[in-house]
């Protein structure tokens, strides 16, 4: 599993968190029930963690499959959104924009942080990375960006 911020924020929820499987799979269809439950166990522990280290009042999450229920990257992934008194998450759909890597390493050392003081003995948090851009290995719109890889034990 890994989980990164995202490099593409809602105008009033930055720092929102991607969990993808690192196995390829398009949507929920074909994920296997042992990696979908992995994948909800870290959504579990990313919202936690956004709920006590991002000053927001609670956590919203999204996952879309195929074209008519708004899937737009053809690899399955879990959205983690902060909530905000009144932040109109989902009218300001089309109000986000790409944000720099400088902002989303602050929210990427606020998580560190909160994984760091809260080990959970079943997960390994290997330190946010920072991955720069690597025009074969990455999407455009996901390069240089900070993956916090989570690797159950």
């Amino acid at each position: 599993i890994t989980a990164f911020i995202s490099p593409k924020w809602w105008v009033n929820n930055p720092g929102h968190v991607i969990i993808i499987p690192n196995r390829h799979v398009e949507n929920i269809y074909d994920i296997d029930d042992a990696s979908l439950k992995h994948v909800a166990v870290t959504t579990k522990r990313i919202a936690i963690a956004i709920r006590s280290t991002y000053d927001c009042t609670g956590t919203s999450t999204r996952q879309h499959n195929e074209p008519d229920g708004n899937q737009d990257v053809w690899h399955f992934h879990t959205h983690v959104f902060p909530r905000h008194p009144g932040d109109m998450l989902y009218q300001n759909h089309d109000n986000k924009a790409f944000v720099p890597p400088a902002d989303r390493r602050l929210y990427a050392a606020r998580l560190r942080r909160y994984f760091a003081d809260h080990n959970d003995s079943s997960y390994t948090m290997d330190s946010v990375v920072y991955v720069p851009s690597h025009p074969t290995k990455l999407p455009t719109n996901h390069r240089g960006i900070f993956y916090l890889n989570i690797t159950r034990k």
